[in-house]
This record gives C-alpha cells, structure tokens and sequence, in this order.
C-alpha cells in the first residue's frame, strides 16, 4: 500500500489478500458516505445509515471507522488528494510561468465543480461539526503552498508584476473560491444563456490580472478579445494566458 502526499491510502500494487480486501471495504464505504452526502447532504450522513447503503453490520462498520467524524475526516483528506492529483495533471501540461499559474487555478474550480460535496468540506464549512485534526490542517497547507510556488514562478519570469506571494495568491484564491462556490450552487446556470460557468471564470481572472488601476494615459481597461492571437504585446501576456486559452 502507498501513501499519496495527503496520505490518503490507495491501493496501486498487488497486496496480502486480506490487507487488499480490507483496504477495498475502506474505499466502498467511502463511496457510499459521498452518495449519502450527495443526495442528502452531511447532515444526512450517519453510521447507521451508512451501515445499510454499504450493506455490513454496525460492528464490521464500526472496525473500518469508529465514528461518523472519522468518516469525514477520511473524507477531507480524499479531498485533499484529489485536488493534489489535479494539480499534478495541471503542472505536467502546462510550462513554468503564468501558464502554469492558470492551469493550477482551473484545475481548482474543476476540482470543484466535480466533486461539489468534497470542496464544500474542505473549503465551505458545510459540515459546521466537522473540525479536521493537526495531520489534516498540515497536508491541507500545501494546497495554498503549490499555488504559491506557481506565482513566484511567474514572477521570477516577469510574466505578472512582482510583489507580496501570499497577497497575490490570497487575492487569486479568493476570486476562485467565491466563483466555484457560486457555480456548484447554481448560479451559473442562470447566467448560461450569455455565459457558461468556465466562460465566466475566465472572464473573471482576465479582470484579475489585466488590473483595474487607473494607467498614467488614462486609457480604459481593454476588452478581451473573442478570439485567441498569435501576435501580442508583452504586456498583454495575461489576456492571452488567461482569457484565450483553452481550459
């Protein structure tokens, strides 16, 4: 058994029968606690509940989690997992920079849109008991430090102007999570005859990093483009990252 960054267990080599089968129980009941929250959400999750969506006894239950809150917590910590394995994906597509920069942030609202009950857990408080431990609190830290080392990166290539990283992540990550939670409660569906849910993300970061300071010439910020280009000025290099390419 390996242990990802988070230290959430996955099963990815050949293991001792009884180690695998126990290790296979684990993650079905997982997925039937997401189940449970996805249809009735956390306030709906409950061990006896979750005994008969598995189908075991409340004593075989009892073995694999003692309680619904460590039941959570493996929750969190999948989640936490999965935003890491996102990331990865995000960082191997992607060059150094504010490409990288980009991809890291759709790859959060991704996360996000994918598996509404886990973001909702980790980033939303919608589960007002849950508090997830010091090992928990630790591995979920570097989340915001991979987000950090994509910003200093770009500014170490003087693709986005240099100032305080974790101001500049912080006002990155806020805008994402006020957007991705806006979307997984539906309100983009609202909006979806003008604008799709990604549409809108992206507009969003295009505002973000073209900057809304006045310029010295008193010109007006620019529209973004409809289209992508080939040929564009240096200092446009956020527009063409951020509003034109693909997500």
């Amino acid at each position: 058994m390996t242990t990802h960054d988070s230290g959430v267990e996955t099963i990815d080599r050949v293991l001792p029968r009884r180690e695998r089968v126990r290790a296979m129980m684990r993650e079905e009941i997982l997925e039937a606690a997401r189940r449970i929250v996805q249809e009735r959400g956390f306030e709906g999750l409950a061990m006896r509940a979750l005994g008969r969506e598995v189908g075991v006894t409340a004593p075989t239950l009892y073995d694999y989690f003692p309680s619904k809150e460590a039941v959570v917590g493996a929750l969190f910590l999948q989640g936490i997992a999965l935003l890491h394995e996102a990331f990865d994906e995000a960082e191997a597509t992607s060059q150094p920079g504010f490409e990288r920069l980009r991809a890291i942030f759709f790859a959060y609202r991704r996360f996000g849109v994918e598996h509404p009950d886990l973001y909702q857990l980790m980033f939303g408080r919608i589960d007002p008991s849950f508090r997830p431990d010091e090992a928990a609190i630790e591995r979920a830290s570097t989340i915001p430090a991979r987000a950090c080392d994509a910003v200093e990166a770009a500014m170490d290539l003087g693709e986005i102007r240099r100032g305080d990283v974790g101001q500049i992540m912080n006002a990155i990550w806020v805008m994402a999570h006020g957007h991705v939670m806006l979307e997984i409660n539906g309100f983009c569906e609202k909006q979806a005859e003008e604008f799709s849910g990604v549409d809108l993300y992206r507009n969003n970061f295009w505002v973000l990093f073209t900057g809304m300071e006045p310029r010295p010439d008193g010109s007006p910020m620019p529209e973004r483009p409809a289209g992508s280009s080939t040929a564009i000025e240096p200092e446009k290099r956020a527009d063409e990252v951020m509003g034109n390419a693909a997500p």
